[in-house]
Formats: C-alpha cells, sequence, structure tokens
C-alpha cells in the first residue's frame, strides 16, 4: 500500500508539499482471500468458514493460497495463527498473513 498525501505548511503561502508514506509494499503472486475488518469482529465460525477455504484450495492444483487479516489488536494474529494450525487440515501459519493497521491521523490527512 503506498499512499501520498499534501501536507500544509500553514504559513498562509497557499503551499502545499507532497508527503509520501509507505505502509507496506507487498509483491503477491497467490489468490489472495481478504478479511480487513478489525480481529474482533471475526467469529470462530466465520474464520472456520476461511480456513475451509484455504485448506480447499490447498488440496487444488495451483499457487497457494493466502489470507490477509487487519493486525487488531496484534496480540490476536498469535491466536489465530494457533487456531490455523490446530484447524482439522491443518492449514500453515504462513497461509495466514497480517496487514498492519494505519494510525489514526494517517487517515485523516
Amino acid at each position: 500500500m503506498h499512499v501520498q498525501h499534501s501536507t500544509c505548511t500553514g504559513t498562509g503561502t497557499g503551499a502545499c508539499a507532497p508527503t509520501t508514506y509507505t505502509y507496506a509494499y507487498v509483491r503477491v503472486q497467490v489468490p489472495l482471500l481478504c478479511s480487513l475488518n478489525q480481529l474482533p469482529k471475526l467469529d470462530p465460525s466465520l474464520f472456520t468458514t476461511w480456513l475451509n477455504a484455504l485448506s480447499r484450495a490447498a488440496a487444488s492444483p495451483g499457487p497457494p493460497t493466502r489470507l490477509w487479516l487487519l493486525r487488531f489488536p496484534a496480540t490476536a494474529i498469535t491466536r489465530l495463527r494457533a487456531e490455523a494450525a490446530a484447524h482439522i487440515s491443518a492449514v500453515p501459519a504462513t497461509a495466514v498473513i497480517d496487514l498492519p493497521t494505519v494510525s489514526y491521523e494517517a487517515r485523516l490527512e
């Protein structure tokens, strides 16, 4: 993800300098399943559905599929990876990718 926005100096000159923030560059060459809600909204039945989709995709020919989750709260990702490993299909921990959150200030700019 690459975000560019303008930051005004507030000098009254009307000049705004472009500022670029790089949150993450992700070069992905595999299919991605994405759930970009906060993790508390990810209930057990929905997560099981995602894991079932990952296991079905792993059983089919082609590149490995990944599940991309928002890292919020960050402590939940470790638990979700453990749940994925304990799933009946033993989804590998590498199949779950976590995306960092963007600061509140950056979202407003």
